[in-house]
């Protein structure tokens, strides 16, 4: 079977309850940190490899940071010629992470493509329900929060925000919910947990906006195929 590429998520017909990944999905956050870790390469390339990229402009280069092999920013920087033991790895990780955990974070983030996409179909009087489902940080909740009430202003009765604690799996979540139409999320581990987990989603659409790092294999088709839901790409640009 081959995987369909939406365009626009009005044509999927039938919906009424939207089950939606905020990162990388409604706000492309992966551009911006890296545009934050760029800034202070110095202070990084001891073990982050920038070769690839040189003058980095935001604007102009952001599809290069989502287009990455490796869904974390961290393993998908970290130099190969080099050996780096556990506690390094941890320090250099956690440098990185304060540039995300900020209290303005999602502040200037743009909408994007998928966002304004969603943010129109949710102004639709079949859209009965949105579930935003999110990991963030004491710091950046709020950030997040803002930033999601801009994208959804027109329907945000509809919306519902709910901030995924770290040991939890959204798929923990989405078993309990009703009626899901749409599930949007670029996680591979989501996306198989919500599969695997979920017996609610018989015919649920699950939308994969396609980047690098997030290409579905035979196995998780077939497994997709197994609980008759629909395992679909979205058009991230």
């Amino acid at each position: 079977m081959i995987i369909k590429k939406y365009d626009d998520v009005a044509t999927i017909k039938n919906i009424n309850h939207l089950v939606l990944d905020c990162d990388d999905c409604i706000a492309l956050i992966s551009p911006k940190w890296f545009n934050e870790i760029y800034k202070n390469k110095d202070h990084f390339e001891k073990f982050f490899d920038f070769s690839f990229i040189e003058n980095f402009n935001l604007e102009t280069d952001f599809i290069k940071v989502l287009y990455r092999n490796e869904f974390y920013l961290n393993k998908w920087l970290l130099r190969d010629d080099i050996d780096i033991d556990n506690k390094e790895f941890e320090e250099i990780t956690n440098d990185m992470i304060s540039l995300y955990d900020t209290k303005d974070f999602y502040d200037d983030l743009f909408k994007c493509k998928i966002g304004i996409a969603f943010s129109n179909l949710s102004m639709q009087k079949f859209i009965t329900k949105v579930t935003i489902l999110t990991r963030s940080t004491q710091n950046n909740q709020n950030s997040k929060n803002r930033f999601l009430y801009r994208n959804f202003i027109n329907s945000f009765n509809k919306v519902e925000i709910i901030h995924i604690k770290n040991e939890e799996k959204k798929s923990d979540i989405v078993k309990d919910l009703k009626n899901v139409s749409i599930i949007l999320d670029d996680e591979l581990g989501n996306i198989e947990d919500y599969i695997k987990n979920c017996n609610n989603l018989e015919n649920t659409e699950i939308l994969i906006p396609k980047y690098g790092y997030n290409i579905v294999d035979d196995k998780l088709l077939d497994l997709s195929l197994e609980k008759n839901i629909n395992l679909n790409y979205i058009n991230a640009f």
